[in-house]
């Protein structure tokens, strides 16, 4: 790959008309603010409406946090709970038809929870009321040369935000020029593409394979954080006017670096031992005071059974507004699913079909 430097990679973010700030300081851990997580609930998915097989660690919230919407992916079936793991509702399942999908790749609720979803294998919107009834579809992404690179719709207002990469921008020459957000608004129509790859992972030696960005939206701010699967900085991007707004993060003490990159062209055992090494970017969350970031590191058995909680899992904690301090790491003792508003933290601690149990956590000061 063609390595730019640095001033001249500057410059180009510039001409693109994108303010980058490339300044970054590792701040110290604060010593005065530490935290735990303390378990107040809990609840097994258990419905005789539905049939689980495998269900995505992807939970995606509506508005106001009272539901939740899940991807059952074998079934290509989505169904929705409350936040006590109560069945609501389901829809969906494997086709080309109106309430059919071949690849659920996203979802999302607007403000009055109707359920939006993105299939890239048909290359549609799909948009369903709560109860699960088909409203309509439309085209998008594919068609407008866009890849998507999120598990979730963000729609604020009368817009709709996804991860992408665009299509002609994904190489190993030029894939640094790639927009990551896509703005739509609820007809499907494009209405801009912006935000940035991080100059810390363009310079990085390990781009060529983990070249994914992904983004998480805070609802009530309109502030889009974007992240990368091996970089633990976060940069901020205004959703009404696309502009960056900050860049944080921090390479903690848990966090893990190879001492040579895993390559495109490594045997897959090869690459696989390397990523032993290698601290990976999972989901984002906010609540009403913090940023949470997830970052997990492999282990063996995990590539064995495929179970998320055979990764370690850990929550780095930041400030959600400038100057973005970081307050904390604290290991988590499952995956992460989701944090509301009043810092709970939905854990997922077992994703056996027959058994799918979530843990509700409270972020306390210790």
């Amino acid at each position: 790959m063609q390595r730019w430097p640095l001033f001249l990679t500057t410059l180009l973010f510039f001409a693109c008309g994108e303010e980058h700030n490339t300044g970054y300081e590792s701040p110290d851990q604060s010593d005065d603010f530490q935290f735990e997580l303390k378990k107040t609930s809990g609840f097994v998915i258990d419905s005789e409406e539905l049939f689980l097989d495998r269900v995505r660690d992807v939970a995606v919230f509506n508005h106001d946090e009272s539901l939740i919407g899940w991807i059952n992916d074998d079934r290509n079936e989505i169904f929705v709970t409350d936040t006590q793991g109560n069945y609501i509702a389901k829809f969906g399942s494997s086709g080309s038809g109106p309430s059919e999908f071949q690849y659920i790749t996203a979802i999302g609720f607007d403000s009055n929870n109707n359920i939006f979803t993105y299939d890239p294998r048909l290359g549609l919107f799909k948009i369903f009321t709560l109860d699960g009834e088909f409203s309509r579809s439309m085209p998008g992404l594919i068609s407008d040369d866009l890849w998507s690179r999120t598990g979730k719709i963000y729609i604020r207002g009368e817009s709709m935000y996804l991860g992408i990469q665009e299509t002609g921008k994904a190489s190993d020459e030029n894939y640094w020029q790639s927009k990551i957000i896509a703005e739509y608004n609820l007809n499907g129509e494009l209405l801009k593409k912006f935000g940035a790859f991080d100059l810390a992972y363009i310079e990085s030696d390990q781009d060529r394979l983990y070249k994914y960005p992904n983004i998480y939206m805070d609802h009530h701010m309109g502030s889009i954080y974007t992240t990368h699967r091996i970089h633990p900085y976060i940069n901020v991007f205004d959703s009404d006017t696309g502009k960056h707004k900050g860049r944080f993060g921090i390479k903690s003490i848990n966090f893990s670096e190879p001492s040579e990159p895993a390559r495109i062209s490594d045997p897959m055992h090869i690459r696989r031992k390397k990523n032993l090494e290698q601290s990976g970017i999972g989901e984002s969350f906010t609540s009403n005071d913090y940023f949470f970031l997830n970052f997990f590191n492999m282990s063996e058995e995990f590539y064995t059974l495929q179970d998320p909680n055979l990764k370690e899992h850990f929550f780095n904690i930041f400030q959600k507004e400038p100057p973005y301090a970081f307050l904390g790491e604290i290991t988590l003792d499952y995956a992460p699913l989701g944090v509301t508003s009043d810092n709970k933290v939905f854990l997922l601690e077992d994703d056996n079909p027959d058994n799918f149990k979530v843990g509700i956590y409270e972020l306390v000061e210790n």
